[in-house]
């Protein structure tokens, strides 16, 4: 067989067990008249003589051509978990405009996840949509080729899928180092819940409170309140700083050490921040609860567990995801 022929681009899947049948050690083909079937799709096949027997591989293996490899994808801002569904983003930091990137998600059984197509913006940014299956093991899997380079190492982000936390009570309780209810006086100086990981999203509430009702469609709640200058609504008032704006929880029991947002509609979160007054806080640790009927009496699913609370000097900020 002569050795200019190696390799024909095929668009298209390549069905069947023999789709090409050669009768003799040469083959005539006619181009003439043959249209151009354009840049090749990643599922277009290559059909490949190695030798021995025609193979087929993915068009995609041959991304840039020649005889340079590409430096691999360098990506930050993916997290380890992510609810069901939810909105997942990172950056590739060595991005190339001139580059042409490939991003696919995988589960733990190697099998591509369609329906959750990854983008890749003109700024290096990645965005998709996590799936809705809870399990460990998934893969983002990004690799690239420059101009007139071969295809890069493919790097790889391993992450989980974890049950979606929508709920129309979210209380924070306040527990010792093994998770039991502490009547250690927490001086919540402010708490923000967020829609995205990180810190990202919708910072919930929405607006400053003023009072435990001044929110539209929230409901600010306690199972302690010392007095009306400790009061619940002031760990949302937005200042961050300071026992003057602080939910402390002088004189609480265990059962009651617990501060809740409720809301006329069911919320999903993923993250938060929890701000402590240090010169005044004695809690250590705390629980993030979720309810859809707001009894709380093990019906609630635990969004947040056992969770340490930063402390220093001045005001401390605990910062986690769900």
């Amino acid at each position: 067989m002569p050795t200019e022929w190696k390799q024909v681009i095929l668009e298209g899947d390549i069905t069947g067990s023999s789709p090409i049948s050669v009768q003799s050690s040469s083959i005539s083909l006619s181009v003439s008249g043959l249209p151009d079937a354009g840049t090749p799709e990643n599922t277009d096949k290559i059909l490949s003589w190695n030798g021995t027997q025609w193979e087929t591989v993915d068009a995609e293996e041959f991304l840039g051509g020649g005889g340079t490899t590409t430096a691999a994808p360098t990506i930050t801002g993916f997290a380890s978990s992510y609810q069901q569904s939810a909105a997942a983003t990172g950056t590739i930091t060595n991005f190339s405009s001139t580059a042409s990137y490939v991003a696919k998600i995988f589960n733990s059984s190697n099998v591509e996840q369609t329906s959750n197509p990854v983008t890749i913006d003109g700024s290096g940014n990645i965005s998709f949509t996590v799936p809705s299956t809870v399990a460990n093991g998934y893969e983002l899997r990004v690799y690239v080729a420059d101009v007139g380079e071969l295809k890069s190492t493919t790097t790889t982000i391993t992450f989980a899928v974890t049950q979606s936390l929508s709920f129309a009570y979210w209380r924070l309780q306040v527990v010792d180092s093994s998770g039991s209810a502490s009547s250690n006086r927490i001086a919540l100086v402010e708490l923000e819940y967020y829609t995205g990981q990180n810190q990202g999203g919708t910072e919930t509430p929405t607006t400053n409170a003023t009072s435990n009702t001044s929110i539209s469609g929230v409901t600010i709640a306690a199972g302690h309140t010392y007095s009306s200058t400790y009061a619940p609504w002031r760990a949302f008032d937005g200042t961050l700083t300071g026992i003057g704006s602080a939910w402390w929880s002088i004189g609480t029991t265990a059962a009651n050490n617990w501060i809740d947002l409720r809301f006329s509609s069911a919320q999903t979160f993923q993250s938060l921040k929890l701000v402590v007054s240090d010169s005044f806080n004695d809690a250590t640790h705390f629980k993030i609860l979720g309810s859809s009927n707001g009894n709380f009496s093990g019906e609630e699913i635990t969004a947040l567990d056992t969770t340490a609370i930063g402390e220093g000097s001045g005001d401390t900020s605990t910062r986690i995801n769900f």
